[in-house]
């Protein structure tokens, strides 16, 4: 399978060169983000010639695109080195085939960490900044969105054999990387997420078990999360938007399943603005975001690149994905940002609320301390579709794949098969 890919890959190269001589190309990476079908049409619709780099043996939905062409690399999980060597190589074999633009697009967080280690990037146009660490270091978020004006959970560092004093934020708290993603023995790795609500809990993470990464121990709030999403140009944000998590594939904490547009908040946008200033970011960006009971607004983190739910943000007329890389490549970028948002727009992930469904009838197994769904309630909230609701990765001409999105998404979270997650 390994070898038929690559030939087919080494073939459509040669078959499309006259193709690629008039359309700029934009490589998007990696091919399993959960945004990935949406930015691949989102280039695609405006000229852009589309190549995804997939974890070899994945069975990533835009494999069946008939927008997009994939090439394989090594998985980061499995050997880091490898994966920037293998994502080098074929980036050269597409330059020397080419006399157009390239540009690079990362796609989540270990496509963030592949990029800084780069050695042809004077080569290729990178989306982003220079140096991409902010977007993978809570620690300096924290730092920099304090200066910006947000509220921040109170939060402790933890480093490997540091003498850990007991927390004074309280409890329940959550354990969190510092780091978004790791080198570990030559692997990307991503740390665990705790919740103690306890001190014997605590003790039990941090004294008990070797903490191999710093840590973050942080106040633990209840609210509904919320993303406020931009572009970063060169003087100004263009495109500022909000959504808000309706459903989370597992109630006690996971990705969204279901996801509304709302008004983004004069202090939220101000202090936003802020935040790029300060950090001087190019380029997409998420500002993670967590709405407490009382309508307080708390920081929870960074993300300098395209974000899950791009499907929405697309629903809304904002092509985030065409206009980070028509940026990038120099093009005076004026964003056609309608007029319009369509506030209250529902964007839902079929596989993600398949799941939620599942969740929701087994039960909690933890000692959960929110109310847990209603059954009846979630399967009517579930088999109901309005006219301002629609779906992820769902476009009729490339319907396949929807189709193996929703499969995947089952098949990755009941199996458990794959060894690496969707961002």
């Amino acid at each position: 399978m390994e070898v038929a890919v690559n030939l087919d890959w080494a073939a459509r190269l040669s078959e499309d060169v006259n193709v690629m001589d008039s359309k700029p190309i934009a490589v998007i990476f990696f091919a399993e983000s959960f945004s990935c079908p949406e930015v691949a049409w989102s280039l695609s619709d405006r000229g852009f010639q589309v190549i995804a780099a997939a974890r070899r043996h994945s069975h990533a939905a835009i494999r069946v695109s008939r927008h997009a062409t994939t090439f394989d690399v090594t998985s980061p999980e499995l050997d880091a080195a490898a994966t920037v060597a293998d994502l080098e190589e074929e980036i050269k074999r597409l330059l020397k085939s080419s006399t157009v633009k390239v540009a690079l697009l990362p796609l989540d967080d270990a496509a963030l960490w592949v990029c800084n280690q780069l050695t042809i990037r004077e080569q290729l146009i990178v989306v982003g900044p220079p140096d991409v660490s902010l977007a993978l270091d809570k620690e300096a978020q924290i730092a920099v969105a304090r200066k910006a004006g947000f509220n921040i959970p109170e939060t402790i560092t933890i480093r490997s054999g540091d003498c850990v004093p007991s927390p004074t934020c309280g409890f329940p708290l959550i354990l969190k990387p510092l780091r978004s993603i790791s080198l570990n023995r030559g692997k990307l790795t991503k740390g665990p997420f705790k919740i103690c609500r306890d001190d014997l809990d605590f003790n039990h993470v941090i004294r008990d078990s070797v903490i191999s990464e710093p840590m973050l121990a942080q106040q633990y709030i209840s609210g509904i999360g919320e993303g406020l999403f931009g572009l970063a140009l060169q003087n100004a944000v263009a495109g500022w938007s909000s959504h808000q998590r309706i459903r989370m594939m597992n109630p006690i904490g996971s990705g969204a399943s279901a996801c509304v547009s709302i008004a983004a908040r004069l202090d939220d946008l101000e202090a936003g603005a802020r935040f790029v200033e300060i950090s001087a970011w190019r380029g997409p960006f998420m500002i993670e975001l967590l709405r407490a009971e009382d309508g307080k607004t708390w920081f929870m983190e960074f993300n300098g690149r395209i974000w899950g739910s791009t499907a929405l943000a697309r629903r809304c007329g904002l092509e985030y994905p065409a206009w980070a890389v028509q940026d990038a490549l120099g093009t005076n970028l004026d964003p056609p940002i309608p007029s319009d948002l369509k506030l209250g727009t529902v964007s839902r992930h079929a596989g993600r609320e398949a799941m939620h469904g599942l969740f929701v009838l087994r039960g909690p197994r933890t000692d959960y301390s929110r109310k847990w769904p209603s059954k009846w309630k979630t399967l009517f909230q579930l088999l109901r579709l309005r006219k301002s609701e629609h779906w992820y990765n769902w476009r009729s001409d490339d319907w396949r794949v929807f189709v193996r999105d929703f499969g995947v998404t089952i098949a990755d979270n009941i199996f458990k098969k794959r060894s690496h997650k969707q961002s």
